[in-house]
């Protein structure tokens, strides 16, 4: 039975696994998220998720956590062919949301999984695509306002007030929050990797 690390300090990706029973741990980790410009985009994605592993495997004594499951994840909004991350103020906040009023956009998420016993790695990218609906300047004012936008990739939050924003979605609605549930299911179930649940 593996214990699960989340080296994230997403609440909503806490909340997730929460939800759907794990029994993990959070370490919060301090790493770049800049894109490697020269690698496509899933392979960036999967580049800065790995990081925040690898940031938190390299202050950590690995003697003691033998027996883990690390995750780092990362979420971004593309718009034709534009990486919108989190905004770094609210004039940023308003020229994100003016870009994806009425647009079509997907949301992908990489997760990158450690098994450090077998120091084997697992990478992969779930996409999901979102409708937003025309927002006028007041409506984008108003919802900034709130501060929901502003430690949200794309500068919106589905799962709060930003829902209001969104016409409709296809694929994982838990990838448009920030982790891939369905996904990491799938992919753990084909490694035949036990995680820890809580107790009922």
């Amino acid at each position: 039975m593996l214990n699960i690390i989340l080296a994230s300090k997403s609440p909503r990706r806490s909340q997730i696994l929460k939800e759907f029973g794990y029994k993990f741990s959070v370490v919060t980790v301090q790493t770049s998220e800049i894109f490697n410009e020269n690698l496509s985009l899933n392979d960036a994605l999967c580049e800065i998720s790995k990081t925040k592993v690898q940031a938190y495997l390299d202050v950590t004594d690995k003697s003691t956590i033998q027996n883990s499951l690390i995750i780092g994840c990362d979420t971004v909004v593309c718009n034709k062919g534009q990486v919108l991350g989190k905004p770094a103020n609210e004039d940023e906040a308003k020229l994100f949301l003016k870009k994806l009023s009425g647009t079509d956009h997907e949301v992908k998420t990489s997760v990158s999984l450690y098994h450090l016993k077998n120091q084997e790695w697992l990478h992969f990218v779930n996409t999901s695509s979102v409708k937003m609906k025309s927002l006028s300047e007041k409506i984008i004012l108003d919802y900034i306002a709130t501060g929901e936008p502003m430690d949200k990739a794309g500068a919106y939050a589905i799962q709060g007030l930003g829902a209001e924003l969104v016409d409709s979605h296809k694929g994982s609605w838990h990838n448009i929050v920030g982790f891939p549930i369905e996904e990491f299911q799938k992919q753990i179930d084909k490694k035949g990797w036990r995680l820890e649940l809580t107790e009922k």
